[in-house]
Parts: structure tokens; C-alpha cells; sequence
């Protein structure tokens, strides 16, 4: 069983802004984040869970067939993806969607530290290659009116 709550504001803006500017976390040689009872790293965009969510929900346990399924730009079948990139954006997609709720054209957040360093680490980049990190999109600037 799963247990999470709706969070405060206050907490999620706190939580999303924790590593937002940090270099892509790496787990070839960065330490594992430690999410603890009194820093929640995973309590962010509303949703807070009892335990860690990679405790709660193991990236090493989810079925890729069924990931697959549900995510639209997934048209590979799994043993014609890339044995990481691929498959490393289908798991960052289920849990974006699937656990906090990220949905809709436009609306993206970034994933907690301790999420990311295990699905990195389960699929990591070939050949060392770094992570690109996550990139807020810029919101589009209305266009001036010129009169004629």
C-alpha cells in the first residue's frame, strides 16, 4: 500500500527550488541523496509520501512493458530502445505523470533528487557521457502590437 498526501504550497516551493540550479546529479560520482523522514526530497508538486518514493515505488521494480503502454512517445518496442536514454525518459515520464501529476502541454516540474539518481542509475548514460539535467521551459512573451 501506498500512502501519500496533498502537501502545502509553502513545502512544495521550498522542495522544487532545493536543487533546481545544481549540475545534473550523477550516481558514476555523486553520493546517493539521502531522503530522509525530516527531508523529504520526494515531497514535492502536492504529493508526500510516508517513506521515500523509491522505497514506495522501486524504479528497479516497475514493469517496463506496462510503462510502455501508457506512454505515447514510447513507439519502440523495449528491446529495440536504447538500453538507457530510452527507456531512462519512459520511467521519467510514468512517474511524472503517473505520481505527481505532471500532465497537459506546457506543464513540466522536475523530479525529486532521489527519483533521478535511481533511475539514473539503473539506466545510465552510455559511454559516461553527462546528463543534460532538467530545463524549465521558458513561457512564451505575448507579442507587441505594432499599430499601422
Amino acid at each position: 500500500m501506498i500512502v501519500c498526501h496533498h502537501s502545502t504550497p509553502t513545502a512544495d516551493a521550498n522542495a522544487e527550488s532545493s536543487h533546481g540550479d545544481s549540475p545534473p546529479i550523477d550516481p558514476r560520482k555523486d553520493p546517493k541523496p539521502q531522503c530522509t523522514t525530516e527531508k523529504r526530497l520526494c515531497a514535492i508538486h502536492g504529493i508526500s509520501f510516508i517513506t521515500c518514493l523509491c522505497d514506495a515505488i522501486p524504479v528497479t521494480q516497475l514493469n517496463l512493458e506496462t510503462v510502455k503502454a501508457d506512454c505515447y512517445f514510447a513507439t519502440d518496442d523495449l528491446d529495440e530502445m536504447s538500453p538507457t536514454s530510452h527507456k531512462r525518459n519512459m520511467v521519467y515520464w510514468w512517474y511524472a505523470t503517473s505520481v505527481y501529476s505532471i500532465v497537459g502541454k506546457g506543464n513540466v516540474g522536475q523530479l525529486p533528487q532521489c527519483l533521478e539518481y535511481a533511475i539514473r542509475e539503473k539506466w545510465p548514460n552510455e559511454n559516461g557521457e553527462p546528463y543534460k539535467g532538467f530545463k524549465a521551459r521558458k513561457k512564451a512573451q505575448p507579442k507587441k502590437r505594432t499599430k499601422h
